[in-house]
């Protein structure tokens, strides 16, 4: 762990008020009973008789009493403390000689902190004994003035104890318990005094300045004195047992008293530990007429010392600058070489990263790797739009926090290059040593993977939390009244996302991510003062700074070529923002109604990958993952970035979208509690090659990422929607808050906010149940082909009319419908996808009724598909794998908004697909989990068979690849 996630993790634990249960077990003693029997007259006795009195003793079970206590808090300042500095020798400009500036002291007064204590309390138990019974048997014997013997019947006493009260004041004897508080940062301003330059007879006054100091945590050990009674004395004093209320004992225990914050005392031995800062004060370059050189003899006519022209700059060195949090990566790295793209790659061992680009030599954790842990506190993640026009000082904290990390040399392990390498390029470790068992041909990333949602959450929580030290460290670098808004504004930083299925985006892009320039409020140079400038756009593009490294591990052509990212290039390899958004923009429509419809898929499985599951429901067969796809096509296009897995993770828009798939990913964990990973083929990885049989699981390690301790994370560490709040983040639709309530609320809340943004307006063609329910038959077209039918990532596009014949018209025409996209192909191996896209709202806007004789004879005219790689077409003669189909089920849309849709029995229409190449044809229905739908045209053919117990068995058999 970090060492700003330690101590904000130690001070939680000592400040935060826990009640402590105690468990105290009493054995009441034996008591004894006599019992003296009444006199009686024996039958056929003249005379009375006394039996003897008898003693029964009673031993009560022993009893045991559970009690809880409240904490009290006790605040404690410590002492102030001296602290002597002396500022570095420097040399003004145009000087050559060294001045050594006079020794200060600044008096730090730290902040009082907080500890709190929860000792145990006096508690009072009442005890009822069981009432019990004694039989006594009396010997026989003769009465007297009787010769007979006389046997007594025997006869039974019951007693019942009166109840007792005990009460019981546990002595307060705590042991010594640890505070850890961390100082604010505080700033000194310093007026050096006033002295006269060797070789001047003029007193120089210098210019105040500032120096800004972040103190270390230190920690404090308090051993508070022992209570526990009614006087001073701290002996320790055991209690006694418990005193009976029946009792004429007067010794009470006292009860205890919570001190007030005054009793907090530290013991002589505490003392506040030497601030040490490696922090220098803010260098400020005085005018040249202030000081005379020692050298200097005036010449004729000069009255004072004029520098010559060509005086060097003085530039100061690094330290003057204030401190931040660092971060020390020895990575792991062996020394050797290490073949990728092609290209032998040398590596030293010596690559280390910080948080503030620097060397890594003066920081404080040596893990020999980064901790994925999160920022400190957790923080809502926004969207976009949102964060930039409702929080504006957050935003800008978030803008230059992001520069600042672009800026950090490429070689750095936490420099923005390098943590977006790992997603592909240039395949090479990330903080592991080199292995056999590595595949230099691919990144880390997870995709057509159970693992595709699981392994990106980490993912970003890394770039987060690396993100969220630069807008801290940003901020302490401002200065004036304003500073503290900076750094308050530095800790709610937090990855934006970017909903493209939202009605309020329509899949338009944020106009923040196209434009190339923004106006920020950033700290001046040497003064920290907030000046506002204009920065290149951190998230229009990402400017490559090692051309070696482009022209080693990139490939040929437009990535070499390149020195930023684009999106959708033209001819000369400028990005065309404008063409990405109005790709986005042309299938808002079947995006939005396949994100609502991720909601009702039953497993996680279905839910995140976008791998053929054996033939699903229709509405199954949308996934995260192939939406996903889809984005990464549009804004990439024929050789943009965002549209190859080995360069997508440069682009700074792959953030917001990938934030997106995070938040319907804890959406969806909020809404399907206890639907996690499930067993699946695996899928190779740089961290590993695969074999035939090999599979993923809640247990696979998600490579490169790693806990504090050092083990792997796995899916299990995120399996549920509550787990983003242990990272530092939320959404808005799974807020903390519902943190400490029931999943079923959680639930319900969540569902709510999935039917107020995704849910179909269902104005037409709908009908109502006797409940209020609306009903509407939902059209589907569902797409499976296998990647490794064509090399390189290819898109299949469907649409509902004529095609036009321009294939650069293709994803921009108005009938186009939807897509299913791969992502990663270009690595190719068998691996069947799959995807839908719903119709219904585009036969609502052709005004074609929902009916199955309307929409059948409708889209069995219009509806048509087509391939497409790059810029050019791909005859489906080539996609041997590929299949089409249409179905259509009856939906219950419940009037309960905290309830999701309710899918009924899917039917597939193959009069649509019959005879066309690609579609799926009557013998094929065993792929879908449908019913054959009956026939509503003439001439078409049905599969006899379709619906058998032998055809319904086929449906769970693995795809059948047409070669």
């Amino acid at each position: 762990m970090r060492p700003h996630s330690f101590n904000v993790l130690s001070i939680a634990l000592v400040l935060t008020g826990i009640a402590r249960a105690e468990t105290s077990v009493y054995s009441p003693p034996a008591y004894t009973s006599v019992f003296t029997p009444p006199p009686y007259t024996p039958s056929g006795c003249p005379s009375a008789y006394t039996p003897p009195p008898y003693t029964s003793t009673y031993t009560p079970a022993p009893i045991t009493v559970s009690y809880s206590t409240e904490g009290y808090t006790s605040v404690y300042t410590p002492p102030t403390h001296t602290r002597v500095y002396t500022p570095p020798p420097y040399t003004p400009s145009g000087y050559s000689t060294e001045v050594t500036p006079t020794p200060y002291t600044t008096i730090v007064t730290p902040e009082p902190y907080t500890s709190v204590y929860t000792p145990p309390v006096e508690y009072t138990s009442v005890y009822s004994p069981p009432a019990y019974t004694s039989v006594y048997t009396i010997p026989p014997y003769t009465p007297s003035g009787s010769s007979e013997l006389y046997t007594p019947p025997v006869y039974t006493s019951v007693y019942t104890p009166p109840p007792y009260t005990s009460v019981y004041s546990p002595p307060y004897v705590p042991s010594g318990y640890t505070s850890v508080s961390i100082p604010d940062v505080y700033t000194s301003v310093i007026s050096p005094p006033v002295y006269t330059p060797s070789g001047s007879s003029d007193a120089y006054t210098p210019p105040p300045y500032t120096s800004v100091v972040t103190p270390s945590a230190y920690t404090t050990v308090y051993v508070p004195p022992v209570y526990g009674s009614s006087s001073s004395s701290s002996e320790d004093k055991a209690p006694s047992s418990y005193i009976s209320s029946s009792s004429s004992s007067s010794s009470k225990i006292p009860v205890y008293t919570s001190p007030s914050t005054s009793d907090y005392t530290p013991p002589a031995s505490y003392h506040t530990p030497q601030f040490t800062s490696v922090a220098f004060p803010t260098y400020v370059e005085p005018t040249p007429s202030e000081y005379i050189p020692t050298t200097y003899v005036p010449g004729p006519g000069e009255t004072s010392y004029v520098p010559a022209t060509d005086a060097p700059t003085y530039i100061p060195p690094n330290p003057y600058s204030s401190a931040t949090t660092v971060i020390v990566i020895n990575n792991p790295v062996e020394t050797g070489t290490y073949t990728t793209n092609g290209t032998t790659v040398t590596t030293n061992g010596t690559t280390n990263g910080t948080t503030d680009g620097t060397d890594g030599t003066d920081g404080t954790t040596n893990l020999g790797f980064t901790p994925v842990v999160g920022p400190p506190q957790v923080e809502l993640r926004l969207p976009i739009d949102e964060l930039q026009t409702q929080f504006p000082d957050v935003w800008n904290m978030f803008l230059i926090g992001l520069e600042a990390m672009m800026a950090v040399d490429e070689s750095k392990d936490l420099s923005y290059y390098q943590i977006s390498g790992i997603h592909g390029l240039p395949h090479i470790p990330w903080q592991y040593p080199i292995s056999s068992a590595q595949d230099p041909n691919r990144g880390y990333c997870t995709h057509a993977s159970a693992l595709f949602s699981t392994w990106h959450r980490p993912y970003l929580i890394l770039i987060e939390q690396v993100l969220y030290d630069h807008a801290v460290a940003e901020a302490k670098k401002f200065t004036g009244p304003d500073a503290q808004k900076y750094r308050d504004a530095a800790k709610k930083v937090r990855l934006p996302y970017w909903d493209w299925a939202a009605e309020s985006t329509k899949s338009h892009l944020p106009a923040s991510m196209t434009v190339e320039t923004m106006n920020v409020i950033k700290p001046a140079p040497g003064t920290g003062e907030p000046i506002t400038a204009n920065i290149p756009n951190p998230l229009y593009s990402y400017t490559f700074t090692r051309d070696d490294y482009r022209q080693t591990y990139f490939d040929a052509g437009i990535f070499r070529d390149t020195p930023g990212t684009r999106r959708q290039p033209d001819g000369s390899g400028s990005s065309r923002n404008a063409l990405a958004d109005q790709e986005m923009a042309n299938t808002y429509d079947s995006r939005r109604q396949n994100t609502y419809n991720l909601f009702s898929i039953p497993t996680f499985q279905g839910f995140t990958s976008n791998a053929w599951d054996g033939g699903s429901a229709p509405n199954a067969w949308t996934s995260i993952e192939s939406i996903h796809n889809d984005i990464h096509s549009n804004l990439g296009g024929a050789g943009g970035h965002m549209s190859y897995v080995d360069y997508a993770a440069f682009d700074p828009i792959f953030w917001l979208h990938h934030c997106n798939v995070d938040r319907l990913t804890a959406m969806y964990q909020a809404v399907w509690p206890g639907n996690v990973v499930e067993p699946q083929s695996a899928s190779g990885t740089f961290a590993r090659r695969t074999q035939p049989g090999d599979m993923d699981d809640i247990n696979t390690p998600l490579y490169p990422f790693r806990h504090p301790n050092g083990a792997e994370w796995t899916s299990n560490d995120v399996s549920t929607a509550g787990s983003i709040f242990t990272y530092g983040y939320a959404y808005p639709e799974v807020p903390v808050e519902y943190q400490s309530r029931s999943t079923e609320e959680l639930r319900n809340f969540t569902t709510e906010k999935v039917n107020e943004l995704y849910r179909p307006a269902l104005k037409s063609a709908v009908t109502t149940t006797p409940s209020g329910d609306t009903v509407r038959r939902e059209w589907i077209a569902i797409m499976a082909v296998d990647t490794a039918d064509i090399p390189g990532d290819f898109q299949n596009l469907l649409f509902v009319g004529d095609i036009p014949k321009n294939v650069a018209d293709w994803k921009t025409a108005d009938n186009l419908v939807g897509e299913s996209a791969t992502f990663g192909a270009d690595k190719p191996m068998h691996n069947v996808i799959q995807a839908s896209i719903p119709l219904t709202q585009v036969l609502i806007d052709k005004g074609v009724g929902l009916d199955p004789e309307s929409a059948v004879k409708f889209l069995k005219e219009e509806c048509h598909w087509v391939a497409k790689q790059g810029g050019a077409s791909v005859p489906l003669s080539e996609l041997k794998s590929l299949k089409v189909a249409v179905t259509s089920t009856e939906v219950e849309y419940p009037e309960d908004k905290s309830q999701l849709a309710i899918w009924g029995q899917p039917f597939v229409h193959t009069e649509v697909t019959e005879g066309k190449e690609g579609g799926m044809q009557p013998n094929e229905t065993y792929l879908v989990q449908s019913e054959v739908a009956p026939p509503v045209l003439d001439g078409t053919t049905t599969d006899s068979n379709s619906t058998s117990p032998a055809r319904l068995r086929e449906r769970s058999r693995p795809w059948r690849l047409v070669l």
